[in-house]
Formats: structure tokens, C-alpha cells, sequence
């Protein structure tokens, strides 16, 4: 039996999604963000990070969006630093995701796998596949098109 280590995030509006062991970078209690995105569909804000400008997506906002006004007028009090790569033969891009709390690490197994929670075609555009936590399916991002001008 295969296993990984993930990093589980709380999303918000009991949602949780999963990124590899060695995507998180940092994390960041009360960030300074800007209501401007440089970049993506799902980047709601920007940050200075490092002596750079980089991305900060809000993936609960995106996926609902008749909440997303409430959330947007409240500032969010965790951000984790995230690093993908958009082609091997590059450095790591970084980029942040809006948290609603401390993320977990776990194990996560084959027999984990299950198909995407519904709406699937919200998450077909930013995960790359899906496992099983206590009961709940917890997709795993796509870092580098969430953080891409590219999610048709």
C-alpha cells in the first residue's frame, strides 16, 4: 500500500483540500493583503512575501460566490505560503491560499482515492485528484493552475 504525506487546509464552509508535503512553505497569522490580484481567476488578493509580489487565492470565496462579499469585506487571518513549479526546469513559484485554520499533516493512502466532490466541474478546474478524510472528500490542488490566468 502506497502512502504520501498532505497537508490538509481548512478552506472555510467545511471545505478541506490537500497539497503535497513539501508545497507548504509558510504561514502567515494576520497577513497584509491587497483586494487586487495580479493573476488567476481564483487570486483575490496579493501580498508582499519575500520582496515579492505574489498571488493569494481564496478558493471558499470562489466556489461561493454569494458569500464571497462578506468574506471579502473581512481581512483573512491565515495564509499559507505555497510553492509549485510551472515547469521543471524553473525555480518554484510561490503563491497563498486563504485559510480558516492551522493546517494538519497526515498520511494519505491508495485506498484513500474517491471521485470529486460535487459540483465536480468547480473542482475538476483546480484539483488534481481526491482522496477520502474521516469521511470527507478532500481534493488535492492543482497549485499551478489555480495560480494560472489559464482555468478555462
Amino acid at each position: 500500500m502506497e502512502q504520501a504525506t498532505a497537508w490538509i487546509l481548512d478552506i472555510g464552509h467545511e471545505l478541506n483540500v490537500a497539497i503535497g508535503k513539501y508545497e507548504m512553505v509558510h504561514l502567515i497569522e494576520k497577513p497584509d493583503l491587497l483586494d487586487e490580484s495580479m493573476q488567476g481567476e481564483y487570486c483575490s488578493y496579493q501580498m508582499q512575501w519575500q520582496g515579492e509580489e505574489i498571488p493569494v487565492a481564496d478558493i471558499s470565496a470562489c466556489l461561493n460566490p454569494s458569500d464571497s462579499t462578506t468574506r471579502k469585506n473581512l481581512q483573512p487571518e491565515l495564509v499559507a505560503i505555497v510553492a509549485y513549479e510551472t515547469d521543471e526546469s524553473e525555480l518554484p513559484s510561490y503563491g497563498g491560499l486563504v485559510l480558516n485554520a492551522i493546517p494538519e499533516r497526515q498520511l494519505v493512502t491508495n485506498d484513500q482515492a474517491c471521485t470529486l466532490p460535487e459540483p465536480q466541474a468547480n473542482w475538476q478546474k483546480i484539483a488534481i485528484s481526491c482522496f477520502t478524510d474521516n469521511s470527507q472528500a478532500t481534493p488535492i490542488l492543482d497549485l499551478p493552475r489555480i495560480f494560472s490566468n489559464e482555468l478555462n
